[in-house]
């Protein structure tokens, strides 16, 4: 077996970690592959970490951080610090503002900021689109924050502090079951079907010029079945859709996230949901996240536009593909600030449930793949059942 989570790989140093470190061992570096999703360098360290040294002896093998896909020849000697201490990394454009501290991943502090309302939310996300760009920003909420929780010998090792607080972006692929390998083929036949079915019934109401016209139109569609990008149409619309994905949702929209942020849903049927204000218990955050390039793409790039309707075109949906192999949470590289909001937070430019997730007869996809039914293989009809019809707020 190439990879082994089984901690007597680590000898003398076996009773330092366990599972939910993610530290995988690697007998022979030279078969890992970038299509594991792992660094291209090799002991990566902090520019301003204390140094850089194997306790092990280099057997050919290696040591990966699984959550961030950095690997190491070794373990690093005690005391090495190698994603940098905190209080050494480079200050970020918005640190002046971390009343919070920080959170950690490897090589970067991310600013924690309160903030009293919406308003000053808005206003520290203007100060970052003036540092990164306001068309780099994407957003994301969350009702709470998650962790790794990874030990406290992990964190002593790696970022010189045992108590730091790393972000868990994990994608829901990882804790759902079947896995999106399985039901995806057939999730894209079906979205196929779908797109054909109402390409035809759209060009069957036209005549004359108007249906030479909308051809031309269709014609993209019908080339991106065949397209790898369908691959990735499908994956933006599966994350939308009940289906466990491999990447993370955010939006271009800072009031969406806001909603997702503020908002909890409630179930109140079968496979019906409300959403409702948070409890006065709940911290929600707001993540400001930088388009890095190539690890997301917007839904609207990804669908033709005269398909763009139904929940991810409302709730102007991004996709960040980047939780997999040996990097499952290296979405959280591209934070670059955690702003804490109060439970009662509230604001007239937030949308309310039904403007983002569309009802039935608006929401043509949704209704469509509810209707499929024992149509559907085992696994579909298993993910398809989390598909749900969101209610009005209350």
């Amino acid at each position: 077996m190439l990879y082994s989570q089984d901690t007597t790989q680590f000898g003398d140093h076996e009773w330092l970690f366990d599972r939910k470190d993610a530290l995988l061992h690697v007998r022979d570096r030279t078969l890992i592959t970038m299509t594991t999703n792992i660094r291209d360098a090799i002991n990566p360290h902090a520019v301003y970490s204390p140094g850089l040294a194997m306790s092990l002896d280099d057997n050919g093998g290696a040591v990966i951080d699984s959550f961030f896909g950095f690997g190491y020849t070794g373990l690093p000697v005690k005391g090495s610090a190698v994603y940098g201490p905190t209080e050494t990394l480079l200050p970020s454009a918005l640190d002046d503002l971390a009343d919070l501290g920080y959170l950690r991943v490897p090589f970067k502090r991310i600013p924690r900021i309160s903030a009293s309302g919406v308003d000053d939310v808005v206003e520290i996300v203007r100060m970052a689109g003036h540092k990164y760009g306001a068309d780099n920003l994407l957003f994301r909420g969350q009702t709470t924050e998650y962790y790794l929780h990874r030990s406290p010998a992990f964190c002593d090792l790696f970022y010189g502090d045992s108590n730091v607080l790393e972000p868990s972006l994990l994608p829901s692929a990882m804790r759902r079951k079947p896995s999106i390998e399985t039901c995806m083929p057939e999730f894209m036949m079906w979205v196929q079907l779908w797109q054909e079915t109402s390409l035809n019934l759209l060009g069957n109401r036209l005549d004359g010029l108007r249906a030479a016209v909308f051809e031309q139109m269709a014609a993209p569609v019908r080339n991106n079945w065949s397209e790898p990008r369908f691959y990735f149409q499908a994956l933006a619309l599966a994350q939308h859709y009940g289906l466990p994905s491999v990447g993370l949702d955010v939006s271009s929209d800072l009031n969406v996230a806001l909603f997702f942020a503020l908002r909890e849903a409630v179930k109140s049927g079968k496979q019906k949901m409300h959403y409702r204000s948070v409890p006065s218990t709940c911290r929600p955050v707001i993540y400001i996240l930088v388009r890095e390039g190539t690890r997301e793409y917007a839904f609207h790039d990804s669908v033709p536009f005269i398909l763009q309707f139904g929940r991810p075109a409302n709730q102007k949906a991004w996709f960040m593909h980047l939780g997999f192999g040996l990097a499952s949470n290296a979405v959280a590289d591209q934070i670059v600030a955690a702003i804490y909001l109060g439970a009662s937070s509230s604001h007239d430019s937030i949308p309310e449930a039904n403007e983002l997730f569309p009802s039935p007869e608006l929401d043509r996809l949704g209704t469509f793949l509810s209707s499929i039914g024992d149509l559907a293989s085992e696994p579909l009809r298993a993910v398809l059942s989390d598909l749900y019809w969101v209610e009005d707020n209350y």
